[in-house]
C-alpha cells in the first residue's frame, strides 16, 4: 500500500485523474521486475487517492491536528481490496509505505491498526512528533519499520519529526532503522550539474534514492543486515512478514 504526498491528491490534480498517484514521483518503480522478484516474481501495488489531502481533518485540508477523516475510510478501503483479492494475497506480508503527507498517514495507519502490517516504511513522514504518545510508541514496538529522509528537508524538518520519534521507536524496537541522507543527490548517473558532478535535488523529495532502493545504511551508518547479508530497503520490505 503506498501512500502518495500532498501533490499528487485528487484536490492537486486538477483533473489528471487517480493515475497520477502513481507515477507523480516513480511509485511504478515498485512494480518493476527487478522489486517484484524481491516478492517472488508477484506483489500487488495499492495506490489509493485522497479527495483532498491525507492530511485533512475536516476543517483545515492541510491541519497540523494530527487528526485525518481519511483515517478509518483508508482502513476500510485496503480491508475489502484484501477480502477481494483473499485467493492471492499473503495477508501476513502487508506493507504500507507513503511519503510526507503519505508519510503522515502511514503513519496514523500503523498506530491506528498496527496488527495489519507486516512493515512500513514512511517516507519524509509529516507526523510531528509532539503528537505520537508513548503509547503510541509501544503500539509499534514489534512492527518492523524503515523511515528515510534528508537533512536538507526544508518542508517536513527532520528534527520535528522523524528523529525525535525514531529515536523514541529505536529504545523499544529492534527492528526499526533509519536512512538519513546528508543531502538528495542523484546516484543513478543520469542527473549531473555542468561539472559533471551528481545533481541534487529539493531535500525534501528523500523518496528518490528510496524507490531507486538504494537506502542501505542505517541511522549508525552501518549497513542494515538481513540473514547475514547487506539489504537494501525494498529488498528488507519484501522478507518482512507477521510473527
Amino acid at each position: 500500500v503506498y501512500l502518495h504526498g500532498a501533490g499528487e491528491g485528487k484536490g492537486a490534480t486538477q483533473g489528471e485523474g487517480a493515475t497520477r498517484a502513481y507515477i507523480g514521483n516513480r511509485v511504478t518503480a515498485i512494480s518493476q521486475a527487478q522489486i517484484q522478484r524481491y516478492f517472488g516474481g508477484f506483489a500487488w501495488v495499492l495506490v489509493p487517492q485522497s479527495p483532498t489531502f491525507w492530511m485533512d481533518n475536516g476543517v483545515e485540508q492541510l491541519g497540523h491536528s494530527n487528526q485525518s477523516i481519511y483515517s478509518p475510510v483508508l482502513k476500510a478501503l485496503i480491508d475489502e481490496f484484501v477480502a477481494e483479492h483473499a485467493d492471492r494475497i499473503d495477508t501476513d506480508r502487508i506493507v504500507v509505505a507513503g511519503l510526507s503527507n503519505g508519510g503522515f498517514m502511514t503513519m496514523k495507519q500503523i498506530i491506528f491498526n498496527p496488527s495489519r502490517y507486516a512493515a512500513a516504511y514512511p517516507v519524509c513522514e509529516a507526523l510531528a512528533d509532539a503528537f505520537i504518545s508513548d503509547e503510541d510508541i509501544l503500539k509499534l514496538k514489534d512492527l518492523p519499520i524503515w523511515f528515510t529522509h534528508a537533512k536538507t528537508d526544508p518542508v517536513v524538518v527532520p528534527d520535528d519529526f522523524v528523529v525525535p520519534t525514531y529515536e523514541r521507536l529505536a529504545k523499544v524496537n529492534p527492528n526499526a532503522h533509519f536512512t538519513y541522507w546528508d543531502k538528495v543527490l542523484d546516484h543513478t548517473g543520469t542527473q549531473k550539474n555542468a561539472d559533471g558532478t551528481p545533481f541534487e535535488y529539493i531535500g525534501h523529495w528523500s523518496w528518490i534514492p528510496m524507490l531507486n532502493d538504494e537506502c542501505v545504511l542505517d541511522y549508525d551508518g552501518k549497513p542494515v543486515i538481513t540473514d547475514g547479508k547487506e539489504t537494501p530497503i525494498l529488498e528488507w520490505m519484501a522478507a518482512q512478514k507477521k510473527a
